[in-house]
């Protein structure tokens, strides 16, 4: 889902000096002396092209009811027997590898 917040992101700072017209940094130096860092930012902003298909994008994959299962594979797994006073046990770590 990260790359698809991009486009919001780029939107939002778009309007900021050294940005082009679909919101990525320019390349050439910004001259910070000409920059006005308490400037303060617009009301409204301009969508950058991507923008309508990230949230699409966003929309899709959010659209389900349930979150989706996702299968890992465990490479070590330790236990930790503890105690009623919550003391680590010396000789109570169980320690398992695939």
């Amino acid at each position: 889902m990260v790359p698809y917040f991009k486009g919001i992101h780029l939107t939002i700072v778009g309007w900021r000096q050294g940005r082009d017209d679909e919101g990525w940094k320019q390349l050439a130096p910004v001259d910070w002396k000409l920059h006005d860092m308490n400037e303060k930012a617009p009301e409204k902003v301009c969508a950058v092209p991507r923008l309508e298909n990230d949230i699409a994008a966003l929309l899709t994959l959010t659209e389900a009811k349930e979150p989706p299962e996702r299968r890992c594979e465990v490479k070590r797994l330790y236990i930790f027997i503890m105690d009623l006073e919550m003391r680590l046990q010396s000789d109570s770590v169980l320690r398992f590898r695939r």
